[in-house]
């Protein structure tokens, strides 16, 4: 696995870095880094940027303000406008069944316009001098600062996919000069919990706060079945209708049949009789043409008004 320490800004910065995991009974920390004598070696520093004349490179000091400079001494942003990247490996280790705490300090000697400082926890790369924004990581933290646009970064990767807290974290480099202690802890029920100088900005769900995973559809617990709702099938009427009209057009067929049959004997009885039951065939249409129009209109509106309730759906997380 790797430690990367990112800066872009305008800055200056102390970074201290650890990563550990806490059981109920004992913790053991998995790496961590003061940025003391002989860091470079520790350390690899990012190419990312060198081709495009925008690598930045890091120095030792204690910056302006200081109590002790050698306890004090970090690494910090050298020049103006730069990208800066550093990695350091360490062994793999699960966190299943234990808190994972990850925690750095950083220190803003000069207004940052637009910038940020982050610590990346990912998987262990080929090649740390390629280092930079598309390398995959598990974890990222830290500050983040452009205009008016400013917030603390929680990034977690799952399944190929960063996401991003749905509410941003405060941001809490205003103070020029002043230190800062940034400590995320992931516990095992999957809740999270981040402090900035040992105060507590959050604690929740990382299910419900980080879309990590896919929505599900139910049905909308506070949508009610209206009270006029009517649960007549008007479909099933219609079609029921149809099928009487249907058979009673057939009735009208068979009895014309028999006409035509017993033209066969008696031309004249059937012309009598075809003749006499014109004015039922005229009314039968009629009432036939009126049934269709009546039973198209419960269907239309059947098909828009259904007698079965659907109850609308919304998403969840859970």
């Amino acid at each position: 696995m790797f430690c990367l320490v990112i800066f872009y800004t305008y800055a200056m910065k102390k970074a201290a870095v650890c990563v550990g995991s806490l059981a109920v009974a004992s913790g053991k920390i998995h790496f961590s880094e003061t940025f003391g004598e002989g860091w470079e070696s520790r350390w690899t520093a990012s190419k990312w940027k060198e081709s495009e004349g925008t690598a930045g490179s890091f120095v030792a000091s204690a910056g302006k303000w200081f109590k002790d400079e050698a306890e004090d001494t970090g690494i910090q942003t050298g020049q103006d406008s730069r990208f800066f990247g550093l990695s350091a490996g360490f062994d793999s280790f699960s966190n299943a069944g234990k808190d994972l705490i990850i925690q750095y300090q950083a220190k803003y000697e000069k207004d940052v316009e637009c910038g940020g400082g982050y610590v990346k926890v990912g998987p262990k790369m080929s090649d740390p001098t390629t280092f930079g924004d598309p390398t995959p990581y598990n974890i990222m933290f830290g500050p983040d600062k452009c205009g008016y646009n400013k917030r603390t970064h929680l990034i977690f990767s799952y399944k190929g996919k960063n996401v991003l807290k749905k509410t941003d974290l405060p941001y809490k480099q205003d103070g020029e000069g002043t230190s800062h202690v940034y400590r995320v802890i992931v516990k095992p029920d999957n809740t999270v919990k981040v402090e900035i100088d040992q105060e507590k900005v959050y604690e929740g769900s990382l299910k419900e706060d980080w879309e990590v995973l896919a929505p599900k559809e139910i049905s909308d617990p506070d949508d009610k079945k209206p009270e006029d709702w009517a649960d007549e099938a008007m479909i099933e009427s219609a079609k029921e209708e149809l099928s009487y009209a249907d058979q009673a057009v057939e009735v009208a067929k068979q009895a014309w049949l028999s006409a035509k049959t017993f033209a066969n004997t008696s031309a004249f009885a059937a012309r009598k009789i075809w003749k006499a039951d014109a004015p039922n065939r005229k009314e039968r249409k009629k009432k036939r043409k009126a049934k269709i129009k009546k039973m198209k209109d419960q269907i239309v509106d059947a098909k828009i008004f259904p007698s079965k309730y659907i109850h609308i759906s919304v998403q969840t997380y859970t």
